[in-house]
């Protein structure tokens, strides 16, 4: 378990998406057991081999899924406060007023949606994704800056809609932060039971 934690966190530092799909797909390979992983995750075996491979990569689902058989949880973690952008000229870039406090804040983003990654709930996910979007002051320059397009953010991190991972991975980016993998509580405290049965026996 520490070696595959570890192995993720650095393909998932990378923020690449063919590093972190690697990553994916040798966890898959690697685990004991890859039919009842597969039915774990909700995914036919002989898709689940595929799911990594395309130039797309997965969709967010497929990634939480997949994670959640094996183990492990996605947080956010902060990295850097990116350059505040230059005000929108023709007003402000974002009408919300809603979680301003996430505006230019990156380590608060971070909480914020590390808050939505502990729920598990795809849902949740993304309206917080799309939370910390609309908070930005300039979402046209952020798009800019990021090499993303803007209307296609907009679609990514709608409540309808489930995300390509590729799009969160390069979102999170850009705003300074990058995801991690964290063990499961219920799995930790499983594995810290058979240590003990092993010390005792």
């Amino acid at each position: 378990m520490r070696q595959e934690e570890i192995a993720l966190n650095a393909a998932l530092k990378t923020a690449d998406t063919k590093t972190v799909c690697a990553a994916l797909e040798e966890l898959v390979r690697s685990s004991p057991n890859v039919s009842n992983l597969a039915h774990e995750a909700g995914i036919n075996r002989a898709i689940l081999y595929r799911s990594f491979r395309g130039k797309k990569g997965p969709r967010l689902a497929v990634v939480l899924n997949v994670l959640r058989a094996a183990g492990f949880r996605l947080i956010v973690k902060f990295e850097r406060q990116p350059k505040k952008g230059k005000p929108n000229r023709f007003g402000q870039g974002s009408k919300t007023t809603a979680h301003l406090e996430l505006r230019c804040n990156s380590k608060a983003s971070a909480e914020f949606l590390t808050l939505a990654f502990e729920t598990s709930d795809l849902e949740e996910i993304v309206k917080a994704l799309e939370s910390v979007l609309r908070a930005q002051e300039n979402v046209v320059a952020f798009a800019r800056t990021a090499s993303l397009d803007r209307q296609s953010l907009y679609r990514s991190f709608r409540e309808s809609r489930i995300p390509q991972f590729s799009m969160v991975l390069h979102f999170l980016n850009a705003l300074g932060l990058r995801l991690a993998v964290v063990p499961l509580m219920a799995n930790v405290a499983f594995c810290d039971e058979m240590n003990r049965h092993a010390v005792n026996n």
